[in-house]
């Protein structure tokens, strides 16, 4: 196993990844993690998109986004056109959704639910059908808390409004999305938009277009920006990735065991 510390970044840009950088892997006959570099607020046109071969481990540049990254990046495979679905911007440059065509390298404008995305923004692929990309909108206002839900239909192209995620001062920088299996997306609310520590662990159910609350997550995110839930082995990881004076530090990695869900909702701390 090769230490991390060591990964290659060769072919990257000095200052690569910004404020809203994200990743997302397709498969491993692809072999692709893409990466959005994002973007500071004072960066009016940063466009930067990388592949990331896992197999050569090399950094390949692709075509640059047709929008100004930012704070409101989001990015994500969808296995039903097997292609990746973004939004791009942030409150200060607007945001466009876009869709990434893997076997040509090329960008799409699709209809948007929202013309700015900020913090928070967040993105995930539901394998259900009809087949739908379920979204967080994120912290497009620092005082006027945002719990803005939404999916998109990859078929018909159209957006539907959702119930909001129950967050009462509004999903913060920490907020994140993940779909893991059947009817079921997992979230973390990220903290409020006055910046407070996020706690909160949520469910939400597809069929019935519901939210429930889980227990509390055993260490805070937010203040800093980024998608920190990831799935493998029937659990959901989170990377703490919060401010050091934090409760745990800023830096905890936390496992919850999907086996556990329907009765004690166990999270454990792996570091």
């Amino acid at each position: 196993i090769r230490d991390r510390s060591n990964m290659p970044t060769d072919g990257l840009p000095t200052g690569a990844f910004r404020n809203g950088a994200c990743l997302a892997f397709t498969t491993f006959t692809d072999g692709g993690i893409y990466a959005l570099m994002g973007g500071r607020y004072d960066d009016t046109n940063r466009t930067l998109f990388y592949r990331f071969d896992i197999y050569d481990e090399v950094w390949q540049p692709l075509a640059n986004t047709p929008h100004a990254q930012g704070a409101g990046d989001a990015l994500v495979y969808c296995g039903y056109d097997g292609n990746l679905y973004a939004f791009l911007g942030s409150r200060e440059h607007g945001s466009v959704f876009a869709r990434y065509f893997l076997d040509n390298n090329t960008w799409q404008i699709l209809p948007s639910i929202w013309n700015k995305t900020d913090d928070g923004c967040s993105l995930t692929w539901a394998g259900t059908t009809p087949q739908y990309i379920y979204a967080l909108q994120g912290e497009v206002d620092e005082t006027i808390p945002n719990t803005n839900f939404a999916r998109y239909n990859v078929v018909t192209k159209e957006w539907e409004e959702l119930a909001p995620i129950p967050e009462t001062n509004g999903v913060g920088d920490g907020a994140s999305l993940i779909w893991v299996s059947d009817y079921r997306i997992f979230a973390l609310g990220g903290g409020g938009a006055d910046e407070s520590p996020g706690y909160n662990f949520y469910c939400y159910y597809i069929n019935n277009d519901t939210w429930q609350k889980l227990d509390d997550i055993p260490y805070p995110v937010g203040y800093y920006v980024g998608n920190r839930l990831a799935y493998a082995n029937n659990s959901i990881y989170y990377w703490q990735g919060a401010p050091s004076t934090w409760e745990g530090g800023g830096n905890r990695f936390c496992q919850y065991l999907l086996s556990n869900y329907s009765s004690e909702n166990k999270t454990n701390t792996l570091y």
